[in-house]
């Protein structure tokens, strides 16, 4: 592994294959970390309990039970209970559910639907994120997720593909549902649950976005592999998601080009690779440098990347380096432990499944 000068990466805890691939997570009310498997049949919750950096001491497991769930990309403490963003399951249709503690015994016991989506495997529902005035909830879909029945729109509801010709086919994830313009997605909803708001679109499949210090949307979104070697190949990029934004990602050679004057650009493209989620580190105890950066994850190439995003007049330009590396890092998922400002990722797929903490330092804070 590769790592910053004066930052410290260590292994703090090793997930038996019982306990599924984890690549959700989110900090309940007492501090302890919650995290769900990815796989349909691994329709488990597990808490965690993590001694601070330089405490003695093991990772601690508890596996949930008392309530439906799913296996999720998408977790969220908010508004006195536990969101969801079911992707499959053997028990749950897709969508967004609430589960909450009814009878104050520390375990989740009551399951509630806010919404039910048309989804499919990892280009299905992803991450939630609460917005910065804590009113709102953005939901964040791959393009494999139908648009639900939305309530209002940022964005214009004029966003036909377009073209004259016949779109080129390849046997590849051509359709998409259909004529589903809409593509990847950014939605919001409100405390009561009922009304949803499509926020952004025309993305491809960006599985985490997140907040600034400004409160300003990121995502980092995918390519399409099976474009490359065309004009229209998009590589992984990292994108401003303003309300109202289209992206302009459509199928195959129906693409807007990034020049196009309707849909916006990237604000940094980064190459091939399996985008896996994107945070900031605010609250972290790292350097102010490090701290305001956009952290993007690749799970392909084992990659965590920086992204020093810095303002352009209205929008952003950043500059991209490795943050931490690895061969294997299949990096699934990563979120700050607000108890010692470290910085905690999850990994999958690579042999044993290990699971890898990074814990981060300048060096002022290590003494």
């Amino acid at each position: 592994f590769k790592v910053p000068k004066d930052f410290k990466f260590e292994l703090i805890y090793n997930v038996p294959a019982a306990q599924g691939q984890w690549v959700a997570h989110a900090w309940d009310e007492k501090g302890r970390l919650i995290v769900t498997g990815y796989e349909a049949g691994m329709d488990v919750m597990h808490r965690l309990t993590i001694p601070k950096v330089g405490e003695a001491g093991e990772v601690k497991v508890q596996t949930l039970s008392g309530t439906q769930v799913g296996a999720s990309e998408g977790l969220l403490s908010a508004w006195g209970g536990m969101y969801m963003n079911v992707n499959r399951s053997n028990l749950l249709p897709h969508g967004v559910y609430k589960l909450t503690d009814t009878n104050n015994d520390d375990i989740y016991d009551k399951t509630e639907v806010v919404r039910n989506v048309v989804a499919s495997g990892d280009h299905g529902t992803h991450h939630l994120r609460l917005a910065p005035d804590g009113n709102s909830i953005f939901v964040q879909s791959g393009n494999s997720t139908r648009p639900t029945v939305f309530q209002s729109y940022r964005v214009s509801r004029n966003w036909g593909e377009d073209v004259l010709t016949m779109r080129i086919k390849t046997g590849f994830m051509d359709d998409s549902y259909g004529d589903n313009t809409v593509e990847a997605h950014v939605m919001t909803f409100g405390k009561d649950g009922k009304n949803f708001e499509l926020f952004a679109m025309g993305q491809r499949n960006p599985v985490g976005a997140d907040f600034n210090k400004d409160g300003e949307f990121f995502t980092y979104d995918s390519d399409m592999e099976g474009d490359m070697g065309n004009n229209f190949y998009r590589p992984t990029s990292v994108y401003h998601l303003v309300s109202g934004g289209d992206m302009g990602y459509r199928l195959r050679a129906s693409k807007r080009p990034r020049y196009y004057i309707d849909n916006l650009d990237t604000v940094v493209a980064i190459g091939s690779g399996s985008p896996t989620g994107v945070f900031t580190a605010q609250g972290a105890k790292f350097p102010a440098r490090f701290q305001d950066a956009l952290y993007a994850a690749d799970w392909s190439y084992g990659n965590l990347w920086s992204v020093d995003i810095r303002p352009d007049g209205a929008g952003y330009q950043a500059a991209v380096a490795p943050f931490v590396s690895g061969r294997p890092f299949a990096v699934s998922g990563v979120i700050v432990n607000p108890a010692d400002g470290s910085l905690l990722a999850t990994t999958t797929g690579t042999p044993g499944s290990a699971r890898a903490s990074i814990s981060g330092s300048s060096p002022a804070w290590s003494k």
